[in-house]
């Protein structure tokens, strides 16, 4: 794999991906990271300032419940 991640993601047969979610809910996608790749990633996720152990999905308009209580 030569190139680099954002290239391997364009690439990517989308269309057909989109064809195969709107069916099957599911999709197969061919590799996108490298072995070494994958490591480094793997190594950075001891760092613990590099992530957050939450995220707040409400900010994203996610996860938001309505109760809705019968009044009859």
């Amino acid at each position: 794999m030569g190139q680099d991640i954002k290239t391997r993601v364009e690439n990517l047969k989308w269309h057909s991906t989109q064809k195969e979610l709107d069916e099957q809910e599911c999709s197969m996608l061919s590799a996108i990271l490298t072995k070494e790749e994958c490591e480094y990633f793997i190594e950075l996720y001891c760092e613990k300032e590099s992530y957050r152990t939450t995220i707040n999905m409400t900010r994203y308009g996610l996860g938001i419940i309505f109760t809705i209580q019968n009044k009859n």
